[in-house]
């Protein structure tokens, strides 16, 4: 299997065949092409429903998604523990849980979520198990250096 190079370029202009002819001498071909133009009035907009929530039974609501929120815990204890992304992603894997997709965790995905563990930490660190948590993992510690 040959490997391949691909970039994602954001235009700022509109898409030339002069444009699209120079990238070609260059050796690049286009593999995809993304459209977007602005929503109108009344027309249905997809977003994709943030990790660790899904859509509620009403489905008008989102609510709690409990494996997808353990995830995020996992992830959060691991990066406060100050692991490498890989690490983070092998935790995850070694307690079962998977992406959206059904996959394993990489490096990458942790890190495209880091934004989100950032904006449902403060919820997190509220919770009587995250500090429960953390004082007996403090505990331990402590005990082994005793």
């Amino acid at each position: 299997m040959s490997r391949s190079t691909r970039i994602r370029e954001a235009l700022d202009q509109p898409l030339t065949s002069d444009y699209i002819d120079e990238k070609m001498k260059n050796g690049w071909r286009p593999v995809a092409i993304e459209w977007e133009r602005p929503a109108e009035e009344g027309e249905l907009t997809l977003t994709e429903v943030p990790f660790g929530l899904r859509v509620g039974n009403d489905c008008h609501h989102l609510v709690e998604d409990t494996g997808e929120m353990d995830a995020l815990r996992v992830m959060l204890a691991a990066i406060v523990d100050d692991l490498s992304m890989s690490e983070v992603a092998r935790r995850l894997n070694a307690a079962g849980h998977r992406r959206r997709d059904g996959a394993d965790w990489t490096q990458v995905e942790v890190f495209e979520l880091l934004p989100r563990i950032i904006e449902v930490a403060p919820d997190i660190y509220a919770t009587d198990a995250w500090r429960d948590e953390r004082s007996q993992k403090a505990e331990r510690k402590l005990r082994a250096v005793s």
